[in-house]
């Protein structure tokens, strides 16, 4: 794990104790000043709560500081561990684990005990098992702004996040009489999904960490984690005067390797563009106006980042 010698943690982690790597029960600091352990998985608006990172070096030892209340891990000589002040927290060693799963680690106290998950609680244990073992889970989190002008954007990230309040995300299901249609998605965005988002501001997609989300079944938006040259006829998010905010048509100006071309188009790291069937990708535009019908025919319009 990555630590700081001192003051706060920059990395942060969702922390797992007990078993086995399969295993979604996690640590958290309860803010009674006690340290629980959830058979659970995270819950969005409990996710500061899961996240500890780690202050110290491998010789004078590691303090466990909680995100949500900036207190640390401490001792208190025997029985159930408690949450202090970080000055006057625990520096526990960190052990190699007696598990056998690659990656994780004890923590041990001065007195020669290691932390353990204990019922709902996590506590002193004598013994470098399975039941003190940690698994830890890099935090990310991704800002994204959907802008006041066009109150539309788009997002592909490689790994799932919860959905913030305030926006809305939508998969992409169709078109029909030149327009877009959408399925709305609530809760958690699988990992390698390409949305569009929709209302102004700036949003913190915070990474979710169970194993394994549903994928969105009929979803027609794709996307790229880094700055890729895609093949052939897709769709891309822009603003026309003319015809206002849409899925247009994506100029091939580039080659596979990204030298001007007429077989590919850029598509920016993180976001989306929309892949239709060959019989339906005749239309230079599909709008977001639901109310009517469109009537282009044809936009000239470059690749944009949005």
């Amino acid at each position: 794990f990555k630590a700081v010698e001192s003051g706060t943690p920059t990395t942060w982690y969702y922390t797992r104790m007990h078993g086995n790597s399969a295993v979604t029960s996690y640590i958290q600091d309860n803010g009674d000043g006690n340290v629980e352990w959830l058979d659970k998985s995270v819950a969005a608006n409990e996710i500061d709560s899961h996240l500890w990172g780690f202050v110290g070096n491998i010789f004078d030892g590691y303090k466990v500081v909680n995100k949500a209340t900036e207190k640390a891990i401490a001792s208190t000589g025997g029985g159930n561990a408690s949450m202090a002040e970080v000055a006057s927290a625990t520096a526990f060693i960190a052990m190699q684990s007696d598990n056998t799963t690659p990656g994780t680690f004890c923590l041990k106290y001065p007195n020669g005990n290691y932390l353990n998950a204990s019922g709902t609680a996590v506590a002193h244990w004598w013994d470098n098992d399975n039941g003190s073992s940690f698994f830890l889970t890099e935090y990310e989190e991704d800002v994204v702004t959907v802008s006041e002008v066009a109150e539309w954007a788009t997002m592909f990230l490689g790994h799932a996040v919860y959905v913030p309040e305030g926006v809305n995300v939508y998969a992409v299901t169709g078109v029909e009489n030149g327009y877009v249609t959408k399925s709305q998605l609530e809760g958690v965005i699988p990992a390698n999904t390409g949305v569009l988002l929709n209302n102004a501001g700036t949003y913190t997609f915070k990474k979710a960490i169970a194993t394994e989300f549903a994928n969105v079944e009929g979803n027609l938006m794709n996307g790229s984690v880094e700055d890729t040259y895609v093949e052939g006829t897709a769709y891309v998010l822009a603003n026309h005067a003319e015809t206002g905010v849409g899925m247009y048509k994506a100029v091939l100006n580039k080659d596979a390797e990204g030298n001007d071309g007429e077989t590919h188009f850029l598509n920016n790291a993180g976001k989306a563009y929309m892949v239709l069937p060959a019989a339906e990708a005749t239309a230079a535009f599909y709008g977001f106006d639901w109310n009517g019908t469109t009537g282009v025919e044809k936009v000239e319009i470059g690749n944009e980042k949005s």
